[in-house]
């Protein structure tokens, strides 16, 4: 009889769901650039509505 292994849950990691040009995610660095701004630097500054047009945030 074999011995039971642990099965590894690695998620989606390494897995590409969609490519876009006004965002990066940087997960190995913990960043989220936003259409050139740092997310956390957009935080509690702008709307998301205002983030969301075409319209330059902050």
């Amino acid at each position: 009889m074999e011995a039971c292994k642990p099965i590894l849950n690695t998620g989606l990691r390494g897995v590409t769901i969609a490519s876009t040009k006004i965002s990066d995610v940087n997960g190995a660095e913990g960043k989220l650039v936003y259409r050139g701004y740092l997310a956390k630097d957009l935080a509690g500054k702008t709307s998301s509505g205002r983030c969301l047009t075409k319209s330059s945030p902050p």
